[in-house]
Formats: structure tokens, C-alpha cells, sequence
């Protein structure tokens, strides 16, 4: 992996090189030297932090595009704001984190955009290019850190081709699936159905395709049978079988038009 870090600080381009022992790893310290950069080498991927000290990191990130220069970017952004986010994404990035973030969960990012950057430039799909591939967002929420943590590091083991989020609460979620344009929520059933379905519209009037899993406890016998009014949602009875949860995800991205297309066939010499 090939990466370019503009960052006013150098520091994250250290971190990075230290996780990445196998990758290239360049350094930027301002957008001017960034774009020159990306102008004249090949990056698999650029890590640009919207604050930089000089320049407006949105700013240097449509610059880039107007050149075109169609690296996958991964935005810093300076706060967690939906404003802040929206309009990196609205400006060309194909990804943005909130700082502080994890070095793990950066690193993790950009292989994501690693891998979604290959369909872009295979040559055997490349009449699909009027496509490009959507790698599918989880949300997770609930009340047990420890049970989120177990859950997403599972989906992320056996499903690589999509993208983990864990939420701190249920207080954010319509927030966090703006943020991260969210396709599968998977939370836990605390209240009843209809404090559930009202929480189902707020998220859906931010997201209005997001899909749901519920998980249900032992003692909410009737509970499946009362949700399956609810449009685009599955409910699984705890403790959680991985292989129902899997294939529950599955049906939901076969189901829905965030799963890629198959590719058209070349047009004929």
C-alpha cells in the first residue's frame, strides 16, 4: 500500500508507517506540497486532515478533484459534527473520521478504501465504472461495550468486505448513520415496539434505506411476533447464533441496491 498523510503535524505519518510495516508511507506537511504530490505519484490512498495549519483541508481535497485526481481520500475532520462531515464527503472524500480516532480504526479505513478503489481500476470490470462499488456500513448499538466490541469483531472477521461501527449509546444513533452512512443497524430490544419503531423513524429520516436487526432476549417471547409489522427488519432471540446473524446481514445486502451489481458484459469489438 502506497499512502500519502498531509498533515501539518508529522506525527500521524510516523504512527501510520509504524502499524504499516509493509507499506509506503509519504509525508505532507501542507496542501500545496500534497497536491504536487498526488499530481506526480500514484497513491493508494491519501489521509488529509481538514485542519491544516495553513489551508482549509476541504479546500485542497476539491482542488485535487478538479485536477483529477481520483485517489481515494480519507478526511480528518476537525470535530464530529454532521456539518463538518457532510461536507467533506459533499467535497469529494470518499470517507471521513472524527478526531481523535483510533490509530486502528484509521488503519482499518484505509484498507477499506483500498479495496474499494480496486473495482474502480480493474480492467475486467472497468465498463461497470459508471458504478462504483458501495462497501456496506454496520452500526452496532447497545448497552454492553463488551458485547458490541465481540460482535463487530466477528462481522468484521467473517464479512471483510464491509465496514463496523460501534455506537457509545442508542442516544446518537440517527447522528452516527448520518455520519457514516449506514445501511444495517443491528440493536438490542430495551424498550417496546412502539419506543423501537419511533426510534426506527428518526434514524430513517436521516437514512431512509437503513435495514434492521434486533436482538431479543429469552424472556421477550412474543416480541418477534410483535415486530414483524416492521419494514426491513429482522429479529434474532439472544444469546445471538454468529450463523443466523451472518446470514442475516447477508439477506439484507442481497436484498437491498447496496450490494454491487454484476458487471456488464464488454461492449463487442
Amino acid at each position: 500500500m502506497k499512502v500519502l498523510v498531509v498533515d501539518s503535524d508529522r506525527k500521524l505519518s510516523d504512527s501510520i508507517t509504524s502499524v504499516l510495516e509493509q507499506a509506503l508511507v509519504q509525508y505532507a506537511p501542507n496542501g500545496d506540497m500534497a497536491i504536487t504530490m498526488a499530481l506526480k505519484e500514484q497513491f493508494d490512498v491519501i489521509v488529509l486532515d481538514a485542519a491544516l495549519a495553513e489551508q482549509d483541508g476541504v479546500n485542497v481535497l476539491q482542488e485535487l478533484r478538479r485536477r483529477n485526481v481520483a485517489t481515494p481520500v480519507l478526511m480528518l475532520a476537525a470535530n464530529d459534527s454532521v456539518r463538518n462531515v457532510v461536507l467533506s464527503l459533499e467535497s469529494g472524500a470518499n470517507d471521513c473520521v472524527c478526531k481523535p480516532c483510533p490509530l486502528n480504526v484509521l488503519v482499518a479505513r484505509m484498507r477499506a478504501l483500498t479495496r474499494r478503489s480496486k473495482w474502480d481500476s480493474c480492467a475486467d470490470i472497468r465498463y461497470a465504472h459508471s458504478r462504483p462499488e458501495r462497501v456496506v456500513s454496520i452500526l452496532i448499538a447497545g448497552d454492553y461495550e463488551s458485547s458490541r466490541g465481540a460482535m463487530a469483531r466477528l462481522i468484521a472477521l467473517k464479512l471483510p468486505e464491509v465496514v463496523v461501527h460501534v455506537a457509545d449509546s442508542q442516544k446518537n444513533i440517527s447522528e452516527l448513520c448520518a455520519i457514516h452512512l449506514v445501511d444495517i443497524v443491528i440493536t438490542d430490544l430495551k424498550k417496546s415496539p412502539e419506543a423501537l419503531q419511533k426510534i426506527i423513524g428518526e434514524i430513517r429520516s436521516v437514512r431512509n434505506n437503513v435495514r434492521f436487526i434486533v436482538t431479543t432476549g429469552s424472556i421477550e417471547k412474543d416480541q418477534p411476533a410483535r415486530l414483524s409489522y416492521l419494514e426491513d427488519c429482522s429479529v434474532l432471540r439472544k444469546p445471538v447464533n454468529l450463523d443466523e446473524l451472518l446470514l442475516a446481514i447477508r439477506q439484507h445486502i442481497a436484498e437491498t441496491d447496496f450490494a454491487p451489481a454484476p458487471s456488464p458484459s464488454p461492449p463487442a469489438a
